[in-house]
């Protein structure tokens, strides 16, 4: 069981996890078990729990190389592949000026600034958000369109986007509930015409666990989960 896969024979390169692991045997924060892989330029820095074969980045490694990657240093981890960090030392602010991140590409797909943290934290993917509302009736799709939220897990806030087609102008309600189905926020409720939109969800009062958004519009209601991590 690994926070990104957990079992591996390949080339796995710019990649990262948050995601918590637990289990019994061959549990590590980003492979369980890996097999001839080469690992470039990966992190993970959820948490790690496991009774046999229990790591901080691979649980099992067979003919396995792994260079420039790194996981979050914890109380009764080692990890024999990877390069154990503190969360200061991952930091980019840090790691602009130590040994953490060499030859990562900074330009075209990192981004030094974790969320709306700043400089304070593993770094993210380089992703060009979308910022208001997109006029180019073009670029619209044909059908309502709810995107992953993004960063996805995070804390304290995430980024919700959504495209309604040309042509629609009613009522939209975009809402976040719980794994119970119970209502913890309603972040849209009006009318809404055709157009990219991007909404900020900041989730600081809640705890960490997974949480549904719904994208509810005349005539359709679209799903997709997110995962709070604290």
């Amino acid at each position: 069981i690994g926070g990104f896969i957990g079992y591996s024979s390949s080339v796995i390169d710019n990649c990262f996890s948050w995601a918590p692991v637990e289990g019994n045997s061959s549990v590590a924060g980003f492979i369980g078990h890996s097999i001839n892989t080469n690992i470039i330029n990966c992190y993970s820095v959820g948490n790690v729990e496991g009774s046999e074969n229990t790591s901080g980045f691979i649980g099992i490694g067979d003919s396995t190389t792994v260079n420039s990657s790194y996981w979050l240093i914890r109380s009764g981890l080692t990890d024999d592949y990877a390069e154990g960090r503190t969360w200061t030392e991952m930091s980019t602010v840090y790691g602009t000026n130590d040994s953490t991140y060499i030859d990562w590409d900074f330009e075209n797909i990192w981004n030094r600034y974790y969320a709306n943290l700043g400089p304070s934290g593993p770094p993210i993917f380089y992703i060009g958000g979308i910022v208001g509302i997109e006029d180019h009736e073009a670029t619209l799709p044909s059908t309502i369109v709810l995107e992953q939220n993004y960063p996805n897990p995070f804390n304290p806030s995430t980024k919700i986007s959504y495209l309604i087609p040309n042509g629609y102008s009613d009522n939209v309600k975009l809402q976040i509930f719980n794994t119970k189905g119970e209502l913890v926020k309603t972040l849209v409720n009006k009318k809404q015409n055709s157009g990219k939109y991007n909404i900020e969800f900041n989730a600081l009062d809640l705890n960490s666990g997974m949480y549904f958004y719904t994208l509810k519009t005349l005539n359709s209601v679209t799903t997709r989960k997110m995962i709070l991590l604290k």
